[in-house]
């Protein structure tokens, strides 16, 4: 297995205040190949036992939008992970390989949730952001004057990168990373199934798996 991280190990804090109630927190993790997603780990702040969801969802847009709750009923990649925080701070653990959750080492995994009162709160790293656009803080419900009054559309930053983590096990894998695929190739049918030779023939990947 590999670990898929922008953290650098080292709690600092969390980002909870009451004028950011029921926000939505989340960290954004890219694999660096093909593989296969097995755990979600993320390290949790607060001191009450409360339940709690996580929501894995997919990035939307090109990089200049985040994801919000207003995908979550089309870009939701896995069943949400409704679980019962212990109110134990720390490394949290949830098993997601009998999902078939997977990466293709071109797009982007969001972990998120909502950022409650009494928690618990996704905890940033000590040494500041380094990944600038891979943890953020959404304002849900206040439109953005700046953007047509959009809501959903106002965002924030914490004070470090999020601890939010992937294990998973690389199709290709080199050392703790991942090699690069293959190169595609289309499989020659034609002669097979009786094209070649009768005239002409026109030739396509219909359904985009690879073979002709």
């Amino acid at each position: 297995s590999a670990v898929v991280k922008i953290d650098n190990g080292t709690p600092s804090g969390n980002s909870y205040q009451p004028n950011r109630a029921f926000f939505e927190e989340s960290v954004v993790l890219t694999p660096a190949g093909p593989c296969t997603i097995d755990s979600i780990k993320v390290y949790l702040s607060g001191t009450q036992a409360v339940r709690d969801t996580l929501w894995i969802v997919g990035f939307p847009t090109s990089g200049n939008l985040w994801p919000t709750q207003y995908i979550w009923n089309f870009n939701t990649i896995i069943e949400p992970i409704a679980y019962d925080y212990d109110g134990t701070e720390g490394w949290k653990t949830f098993y997601v390989g009998n999902t078939g959750l997977r990466s293709e080492g071109l797009d982007r995994i969001v972990i998120q949730h909502r950022l409650k009162p009494q928690g618990p709160w996704f905890t940033y790293d000590n040494d500041g952001r380094n990944n600038t656009y891979d943890s953020w803080i959404c304002d849900p419900f206040t439109p953005n004057p700046n953007f047509l009054n959009i809501a959903g559309t106002i965002y924030y930053y914490p004070a470090g990168d999020y601890m939010g983590r992937l294990i998973v096990t690389y199709d290709f894998p080199k050392g703790e990373s991942s090699d690069s695929p293959p190169p595609p190739y289309l499989l020659n049918v034609s002669s097979s199934v009786g094209l070649s030779g009768k005239g002409m023939s026109s030739v396509v990947d219909w359904n985009n798996d690879g073979a002709i």
